[in-house]
């Protein structure tokens, strides 16, 4: 019996890389389920399903979804191994750092994302609440104990290696794919003028698809859009953000004079997005740091052009297939995309 965390399915990671990660390795292990995705109240959720080959199971248990870390993971700790344990599952796979748990009568593997908040370990661990901040210095000790990782890139094998001291035997690397039923290939042209009609994109735009989140250095790409040449080419970005950071984006746009110049569309259906991708100039994406880059596989898959980082894992995930850059300099950035 094997017991794989559904978390992220429930959470907010649904709407990002790590619950169609979730989502497609279910798929993709040939098990059919229907996950229950129900939200019973503000502060409930369904957050575990255990499922297994040729009739699944599903087992449900509930924890608090606010604060987000320390008390999380404690009530984790507290319930989550006596259901896998009155399961007889033999081996527990952790897709959600708030369920990496670990019991005697089973083994404990858990996926690896990231260690973005150690990387950047000035803005990004200032910027948390107390609660946050002990709560990740704990979760980074559980996967410290996990009897195996599987990170999602070299990059972050050698960050587990180097910062966590995890020796190398202990981790194994298993990129992550483009899901090809999502993203098919390029979209034709009359599709991405239906798309483009229908968000209202009628010139040519580059495109950025993620959260707004500091490291993904939305400001020097918007500072290199407005220091180039050409002033009838706009750039569109995507994604579900909260409302401090679409309230800082919208305080730049104003700040850079930008305003006409730029256009959010918040969370969009998936269906949009193939083409959305396949019209772009390029599809611009220089962040500081990532633990694989989902969006830059996506673009690539739909045939538009990219511009990326050259450190971290970006420059793994495109090989020669992209245009790189030092995301710290926006001249460079400025006349990549000139």
């Amino acid at each position: 019996m094997i017991c794989i965390d559904a978390t992220p399915l429930q959470s907010e990671h649904r709407f990002r890389g790590i619950g169609f990660y979730t989502a497609s390795l279910l798929q993709h292990l040939s098990i059919t389920a229907m996950l229950l995705r129900q939200q019973f109240s503000k502060d409930e959720e369904v957050v575990f399903a255990e499922l297994r080959h040729r009739g699944f199971r599903e087992q449900e248990f509930w924890r608090p979804r606010h604060p987000r870390y320390r008390l999380q993971w404690l009530w984790s700790q507290i319930i989550l191994p006596g259901a896998i344990r009155r399961s007889r599952a033999r081996l527990f796979h952790a897709t959600d750092f708030n369920g990496v748990v670990f019991g005697n009568s089973f083994k404990t593997i858990a996926t690896l994302y990231d260690l973005i908040p150690l990387r950047l370990y000035g803005p990004e661990l200032r910027g948390m609440t107390l609660d946050a901040r002990l709560g990740y210095g704990v979760l980074l000790q559980a996967i410290r104990k996990a009897h195996h990782l599987i990170a999602i890139s070299e990059a972050t094998k050698r960050d587990a290696v180097s910062l966590l001291k995890i020796p190398e035997e202990r981790i194994s690397v298993v990129p992550l794919a483009c899901d090809e039923k999502r993203f098919p290939g390029p979209s034709s042209m009359e599709a991405v003028q239906q798309v483009s009609q229908k968000h209202g994109l009628h010139q040519r735009y580059f495109l950025y698809v993620g959260s707004a989140e500091s490291h993904k250095n939305l400001d020097r790409t918007l500072q290199a859009l407005a220091n180039l040449e050409q002033t009838d080419v706009i750039l569109v970005t995507v994604g579900k953000w909260s409302i401090s950071q679409t309230d800082w984006f919208q305080n730049r746009v104003k700040a850079l004079r930008l305003v006409g110049r730029v256009k959010h569309l918040g969370y969009i259906p998936d269906a949009d997005l193939p083409a959305l991708y396949t019209g772009a100039e390029a599809f611009v994406f220089p962040s500081l740091i990532e633990g694989f880059g989902l969006p830059v596989l996506e673009a690539m898959t739909c045939g538009a052009p990219v511009i990326t980082s050259a450190g971290s894992a970006l420059a793994e995930v495109v090989g020669d297939a992209a245009l790189l850059v030092d995301p710290m300099r926006v001249t460079e950035i400025r006349e990549t995309m000139q």
